[in-house]
């Protein structure tokens, strides 16, 4: 009944967020690799939608594999922005940083001709939205030897919205004011997790601390 009521709270937040996403996580890097102590953050992720009518058109390329050529069709839509926060728990410092970000979809046929059309889009069809942003230098002491700490993350991981694609002429245009309705319940597709990889690094040298995804919870 828990699990239940759970998700019905989860549904009725998404439904009043209509175009904004905002998700919170703690990022515990107290102790990693070798006991090294990065500090404790608190991760906050908003996507704003555009919420508007977003237009693209068909990008083709080719490609060679094993001797086999390929042709790949793909459509990318500038859907809205996200804010990113990571505040240092302990003694407030607080780094923010902001991206836009694109849906992508793609069709990747067996042969040179690159015939996909306008029609073959014009679906209901998942977008995969890249959130990874980084480095993001830690202002803490690196560990002996090293130059300075920093840390990928990737918000959402990985983030797959569903839309109604619509053709004109050889353009598709995409609706982003719904954009969230029902993209985080299909649990095959969204994790509600934040993905990091924590290293020091010293010139072209780089040594792995720390690497993990950690819930994420949705905040209004």
């Amino acid at each position: 009944m828990k699990k239940i009521a759970f998700f019905a709270v989860l549904f009725t937040s998404l439904t009043a967020f209509a175009a904004d996403l905002t998700g919170k996580a703690t990022l515990d890097l107290t102790n990693t690799y070798g006991g090294f102590n990065a500090g404790l953050y608190e991760v906050t992720a908003q996507f704003t939608a555009n919420n508007q009518v977003v237009t693209s058109e068909i990008k083709r390329s080719q490609r060679h594999d094993d001797g086999e050529n390929f042709c790949v069709s793909s459509l990318n839509f500038k859907v809205g922005t996200l804010v990113t926060t990571v505040k240092n728990v302990i003694t407030g410092n607080t780094l923010v940083r902001t991206m836009e970000l694109t849906a992508t979809t793609s069709i990747e046929n067996d042969n040179e001709e690159c015939v996909t059309t306008a029609s073959d889009f014009a679906k209901e069809t998942p977008m995969y939205v890249t959130t990874s942003q980084g480095p993001w230098v830690l202002p803490v002491a690196p560990p002996k030897g090293w130059d300075q700490v920093q840390v990928w993350l990737n918000p959402f991981h990985t983030l797959t919205v569903f839309a109604s694609l619509k053709q004109d002429g050889e353009t598709l245009k995409l609706d982003t004011t719904n954009l969230f309705n029902a993209s985080l319940f299909d649990t095959n597709h969204n994790r509600l997790e934040l993905f990091h990889y924590l290293t020091a690094v010293e010139g072209s040298g780089t040594l792995s601390l720390s690497v993990a995804n950690v819930p994420m919870y949705l905040v209004k």
